[in-house]
């Protein structure tokens, strides 16, 4: 299992910082931590697993398909031969 782990501390400004932990159980009573991060900014939330909005994929998607489609024609491929 695979969980996040949120907690708080008093920075070296003596600000309240934010920040989470990426924690995996290895057994029944023990526990692995993958990764820490927390906020730089003081008094500002993190945000875990964050995805980017739909707007911003779908302009990739729309970017990404235009330029398959966008490729160099040679003459000889605008002009359908007659084949009879």
């Amino acid at each position: 299992v695979i969980a996040y782990l949120g907690f708080s501390f008093l920075g070296e400004d003596d600000e309240l910082h934010y920040g989470y932990a990426l924690v995996e159980e290895v057994g029944t009573t023990a526990a692995f931590i993958r990764a820490i991060a927390y906020e730089s900014e003081p008094n500002t939330a993190i945000i875990t697993g964050a995805a980017p909005e739909p707007s911003s994929t779908l302009f990739v998607a729309l970017g990404l398909g235009c330029g398959f489609l966008k490729r160099k024609r040679t003459p000889e491929t605008w002009i359908q031969k007659d084949q009879t």
